[in-house]
């Protein structure tokens, strides 16, 4: 499974957030602290359609659409809450 990790700035708060990829539309989300978990723990993250993602953050979806067609890397890439 392709994984990947994001962070989504909020104010002052930072959510991290590891990625999995299921097939080329939905992926899995899991929230963590410390290290990035692995696999096993990612599967067990919420399961998104990668278009529920789309007013999540500042260039999220696109850079997911990216990600899983394999033209980009997601490894700590920061991403600005909408609405901030």
């Amino acid at each position: 499974m392709k994984t990947g990790t994001i962070k989504i700035i909020d104010g002052k708060y930072t959510d991290h957030f590891a990625l999995g990829e299921i097939d080329f539309t939905h992926i899995y989300l899991k929230p963590y602290t410390g290290s990035k978990p692995p696999d096993v723990v990612i599967e067990n993250g919420h399961v998104y359609h990668v278009a529920q993602l789309k007013t999540t953050a500042e260039g999220l979806y696109e850079a997911i659409i990216e990600w899983l067609a394999g033209a980009r890397e997601l490894e700590n890439e920061i991403f600005i809450a909408n609405g901030r």
